[in-house]
């Protein structure tokens, strides 16, 4: 754990142990931690930790018992949503000789629980651990989740020792009421949604992705690959009378070894919902990695799993430039021969124009020019009738000219390409892709907003910043309308972050250098208030900025180091959460991967950035976490967990604002 010291602690007990142990060979390991335990100097005040090592004092440590709670293995208290009681099971355990009449006391030390308990153990042998039964009490369910007690043991002959520890408290979900169970229906057999690896649950489908965010119960796809037929099958669970049901039909993906996403988007502009399906392909010598000719496949299908285009649905990308870019990707409306009016993936990406979009003229060399530039596919059907997508671009010399010429550029400006903005459904309807460029060079660049597509060029010239190179677009999410907008940051300094929001911009400073911003996670905007969250090595920081100034909220973050150089912390999602009758923004914070089975909201109340306790769930042992999903605009996100319950499988929507 970063910044707890236990990492630079370990090798100095390790050392210590050693010794002791090389001395006496015998010694066991209970009386090698007594030794190293009691023997420390000047135990630090607030820690569970026993003070500085005493190598001398732990050879020369008298025998004594040595009575103390061993907090390792908890960390979490399930609290019952419904009374808001909890139990913590508290361990005691003697690592010295035998104790008699030993008082055990345990007292809060935060106010949002309450908890006073006196025990007394007759008699406690060498190595002998009790478990203590904690009741408690919440008493503010809108504190945050971590909480203190203190620990008092008396043993005679021995004196009295304090330790102090922090838990959290998480909510049972498996007693909770305000949980949503969808059930799974099948055609037939049940399909494997999900299964135990290790005794850990694991989900086997995944979730549809769309272009804009969508309210209620996301659908879902569990794909399986069919060795016989060289092909991947996918099956759609989409919510129906309150359940996941299983299309009758499925999408067959031939020569597909690989699934890499799958897309809900309007592709023909019929008015209806289709799937872009993207995978990895092979045609040819496919048991022979060196040899095998694999490729990107696209495949068109319609809402009930035909294919969109007959014979001409399944598409292939070779990528003879570049990949494409799905972080930038959006969607370009083309008009084609074959297909008519069709929507293809656009993207950014640093490269030249293709060779067959230069202008072609005597004494006149192809613009091997490399700049960032928008890219898309356009599907074409070859000699062999098969479909082919070529990479093609709209940053032509034609487009640069016409950028150069409408904000009076000089001919030696550069022009680059750099973010596409987010993209509504009218923008796809009428074939529009906003995006920034930047023309100019140096710090004396210009930042022009743009407007295009295949149909031609809109220029809306404004300043965003002097200069974005170096900055992250980031889909905010509105607050007001419950759509994307678009926010920008950059780091200006190792120990400042710059942020950018509807034509302001507004900074993080840290004096500390050690705790300057990693990175942004997520940003939100309403009619007057913008927020961004960012992450430093030690917090989680949120930056609230209104007319008032900009205030800065922060949070302690779990972050474990393991290996040189690495670093792991929890997975965070943006989410809207439901304070004081409020919608507020907050971040979905999943801890399942790295230290423990518990998911939260962070989010902002009372003036706190805090994960609040009503807000924070455990995930037992029989369920898997996803993604958080809107059931209602009203109520903001639910938590979602894939779980197996009576031999079945479910979906639960836990609703942590109610």
């Amino acid at each position: 754990d970063i910044l707890s010291g236990t990492s630079q602690a370990a090798p100095f007990i390790t050392a210590a142990a050693a010794l002791l142990r090389g001395n006496f060979p015998r010694m066991h390991r209970d009386e090698v931690t007594r030794r190293i335990v009691d023997s420390a100097d000047a135990p630090i005040p607030g820690k569970s930790l026993g003070g500085m090592l005493n190598l001398k004092g732990a050879f020369e440590i008298a025998n004594l018992p040595s009575v103390r709670p061993t907090f390792k293995n908890f960390a979490v208290a399930l609290y019952d949503g419904a009374t808001n009681n909890f139990l913590y099971p508290l361990n005691v355990k003697n690592f010295g000789i035998d104790a008699k009449d030993v008082v055990v006391t345990i007292e809060s030390k935060s106010a949002s629980f309450q908890v006073s308990q006196d025990y007394t153990i007759p008699l406690l042998r060498l190595g002998e651990v009790v478990t203590l039964k904690m009741e408690g009490q919440i008493l503010d369910p809108s504190a945050n989740n971590q909480v203190k007690f203190k620990v008092t043991v008396n043993t005679p002959g021995v004196g009295v020792k304090t330790f102090e520890h922090e838990f959290r408290l998480a909510r049972d979900i498996l007693k909770d009421n305000n949980i949503t169970n969808v059930p799974f229906e099948f055609v037939a057999d049940p399909l494997p949604v999900g299964t135990f690896r290790d005794n850990e649950p694991k989900n086997l489908i995944s979730t549809v992705e769309v272009l804009t965010p969508e309210i209620g119960i996301p659908e879902f796809y569990l794909p399986r690959l069919v060795k016989e037929t060289n092909s991947i099958e996918i099956k759609f669970l989409r919510p129906q009378d309150g359940k996941l049901k299983e299309s009758p039909n499925a999408a067959i993906l031939p020569g597909a070894t690989q699934l890499l996403n799958v897309t809900r988007i309007d592709l023909n502009f019929d008015g209806s919902a289709d799937y872009l399906i993207r995978a990895i392909a092979c045609s040819r010598d496919c048991e022979d990695v060196a040899k095998a000719y694999r490729y990107i496949q696209y495949s068109l299908w319609s809402h009930d799993l035909k294919p969109l285009l007959g014979a001409k649905s399944v598409w292939s990308f070779i990528p003879s430039l570049f990949n494409v870019d799905v972080k930038s990707q959006r969607y370009l409306k083309v008009r084609t021969k074959d297909f008519g009016e069709i929507a293809v993936p656009a993207f950014i990406e640093l490269g030249r124009i293709p060779m067959e979009q230069q202008v072609s003229a005597a004494f006149t060399k192809p613009d091997a020019t490399p700049a960032r530039r928008v890219y898309y596919l356009e599907p074409l059907v070859n000699e062999k009738g098969e479909i082919e997508m070529v990479t093609r671009t709209l940053s032509t010399g034609h487009f640069i000219d016409e950028v150069r010429s409408a904000v009076n550029a000089s001919v030696n400006d550069e022009v680059q390409m750099m973010f596409l903005l987010n993209q509504t459904k009218e923008d796809l309807q009428l074939g529009r892709i906003n995006a920034v460029m930047s023309v100019g060079k140096g710090y004396l660049r210009k930042n022009v907003s743009v407007t295009l597509g295949t149909e031609g060029l809109d220029l809306k010239p404004f300043t965003i910043l002097q200069n974005l190179w170096g900055y992250e677009h980031l889909s905010s999410l509105d607050l007001a309308n419950h759509d994307l907008s678009d926010s920008f940051t950059g780091l200006a300094s190792r120990s400042r972050l710059i942020m950018f929001q509807s034509g302001q911009s507004y900074s993080y400073s840290s004096q500390n250098s050690v705790e300057g911003a990693l990175s942004t996670i997520a940003s939100f905007k309403d009619e007057s208030n913008e927020y961004t969250f960012f992450q430093t090595p030690s917090y989680l920081v949120l930056a609230h900025h209104s007319e008032q100034g900009t205030q800065l909220m922060k949070k302690r973050i779990n972050r474990f180091s393991f290996l040189p150089g690495t670093m792991f912390n929890d997975t965070f999602h943006p989410v809207f959460s439901k304070s004081n009758n409020k919608l507020t923004p907050g971040l979905y914070v999943d801890e399942t991967d790295i230290q423990s089975n518990i998911v939260s909201f962070t989010t902002v109340e009372d003036g706190e950035l805090k994960s609040p306790i009503r807000q924070s769930a455990y995930v037992p042992p029989i369920c898997k976490a996803m993604n958080p999903a809107r059931m209602s605009i009203e109520e903001g996100h639910s938590l979602t967990m894939l779980c197996f319950e009576n031999r079945q499988w479910f979906m639960k929507f836990v609703h942590l604002n109610q």
